[in-house]
């Protein structure tokens, strides 16, 4: 019952902040600070992977700060970079 007749125009919603993650499980592009947290990444034995870190997520070439393929990958994502693009390398683990 709404006695008021506000209906949801009368209450305050208040959204969770996203929380970033400290681990990547599955393919895709994850925003820095937002999806996932910066750090240095260690990879498992995937042979078939294709990981890029991004300034920006416009899909250009000119957007790739640095990249690389191969399995047991190290590698540091910089709090000033925009985001991080991985294909085909399994999970991801933040070891600092």
């Amino acid at each position: 019952m709404d006695p008021e007749g506000l209906g949801d125009r009368g209450r305050t919603v208040t959204a969770a902040l996203p929380v970033p993650k400290a681990a990547i499980s599955e393919d895709g592009t994850y925003l820095v600070g937002t999806d996932i947290k910066p750090g240095t990444y260690r990879n498992g034995n995937e042979p078939d992977c294709y990981w890029a870190r991004l300034k920006t997520t416009n899909g250009d070439l000119d957007a790739i700060i640095a990249n690389g393929n191969g399995g047991n990958q190290v590698i540091t994502i910089k709090k000033t970079d925009k985001a991080f693009e991985t294909r085909y390398c399994g999970p991801w683990t933040n070891i600092h």
